[in-house]
């Protein structure tokens, strides 16, 4: 009767060894999976910022826009169409851009 129940005790211990080799398996498995993960987040991390600023800048022209409007139709060139505000404008817009530029580099 012992020999029966050390001889089924073993059977379980292999048993329980094999399912724990099994679990390590499946854990280091995860943990390849996991890895690049913090890399990964970094990246998306990085494209949200650049996201972000995209729309400030989206929301900056848009708040400019009446401005950019009313300058559309208030300056004639000296045939009396309107192409100057295209120039002054884009000097304008290019100015703001470098001046943002210089204070980001501060």
């Amino acid at each position: 009767m012992s020999r029966e129940i050390l001889r089924t005790h073993l059977e379980i211990l292999r048993t329980h060894l094999e399912i724990l080799r099994t679990h390590l398996e499946i854990l280091r498995t995860h943990l390849e999976i996991l890895r690049p993960l913090p890399e990964i987040l970094r990246t998306h991390l990085k494209i949200l910022r650049t996201h972000l600023e995209i729309l400030r800048t989206h929301l900056e022209i848009l708040r400019l826009l009446p401005e950019i409007l009313r300058t559309h139709l208030e300056i004639p060139d000296a045939s009396g169409n309107t192409p100057m505000h295209l120039e002054k404008l884009k000097l304008n817009f290019c100015s703001q851009n470098l001046g943002n530029k210089i204070r980001e580099a501060a």
